[in-house]
């Protein structure tokens, strides 16, 4: 609740389409009386322009006649709650904390409030108007253009998953794999929501109790499948050839709305509907084959 007729700043910063913008405008005697509209990079984020907004708000305090003591209004909770931490690292709050200082020095003095966004308050719509105008139509260099930290994690992780899918993508080993995940952003965002088991770990890596597995390490006397004594018993077979499998398979591929095809594994596992009906035909079927070969899957 406001208890003067101090003058009111409203603060507010937007990201629109990719670009950022901020904007302040004053209010005396309830009408308009100065504007001011601020273009940030646009890998600053919204809590940036904020702040930018509140700090080009102090320095209108510091320098306009009759606005000594005023007050500033933001819809930005997260921005205000930031002005209580004296020790914070933050280079804008920091020099917001210094500005209200140096005003209060001066016999000056600043409230903030926080305000409910888009609820109709004239002042507060301008300084929406204004902030989207900045970063939509404003052609002018960035005032502010120092990148959050955010921006350098999500860079820095960017750039190592590239790297990493690279390796990925071209590697000796893995084959199987690449066809459940070609991409690695896809396999995290699966992984996420699966629940790991030792089936799973094997039908994914085809590290296990398969025939064709065995044999390369003298652990079975033939790596062919018992459906016919001629065909690889791999993973791949066990999915999508294998007779034994036949009704099993034909059941989950109805339930999940197309056929299963070694172009179509990554579809199988990925995809939200269809994930549950796979998971399940495959673990199935591997049990089937593991007990068969005496492999151990507890």
């Amino acid at each position: 609740m406001i208890e003067n007729n101090w003058p009111a700043i409203y603060t507010d910063g937007s990201k629109i389409a990719g670009k950022v913008g901020a904007a302040v405008s004053c209010w005396e005697n309830g009408r308009e009386t100065h504007k001011v509209k601020i273009k940030l990079g646009n890998h600053c984020s919204v809590f940036q322009a904020e702040l930018v907004a509140i700090l080009k708000a102090l320095s209108i305090i510091k320098s306009k006649r009759g606005f000594s003591k005023s007050n500033i209004l933001s819809d930005s909770r997260s921005a205000l709650e930031s002005l209580s931490n004296p020790s914070t690292l933050n280079p804008l709050v920091a020099e917001i904390l210094e500005d209200i200082e140096e005003i209060r020095n001066n016999q000056g003095e600043v409230k903030f409030f926080w305000i409910k966004a888009h609820c109709g308050i004239p002042g507060n719509e301008r300084a929406d108007e204004l902030a989207k105008l900045a970063a939509q139509t404003s052609k002018q260099a960035p005032t502010y253009d120092c990148f959050p930290l955010s921006f350098a994690k999500r860079l820095i992780r960017d750039n190592s998953i590239i790297r990493w899918q690279e390796r990925y993508s071209t590697s000796n080993t893995g084959s199987t794999t690449r066809k459940f995940f070609p991409c690695i952003k896809e396999a995290y965002k699966t992984m996420c929501k699966v629940k790991m088991n030792n089936f799973i770990s094997q039908i994914l890596t085809v590290h296990g109790g398969f025939k064709s597995y065995l044999f390369r390490f003298k652990l079975s006397q033939s790596p062919y499948c018992s459906c016919d004594n001629q065909t690889l018993q791999t993973i791949e077979h066990i999915l999508l050839d294998c007779p034994k499998f036949a009704y099993a398979r034909l059941s989950c591929e109805q339930s999940m709305g197309f056929a299963l095809k070694e172009e179509t594994l990554c579809k199988a596992i990925n995809n939200n509907d269809s994930r549950f009906h796979f998971l399940k035909f495959a673990k199935q079927s591997t049990e089937i084959i593991l007990k068969e070969n005496n492999s151990k899957h507890k």
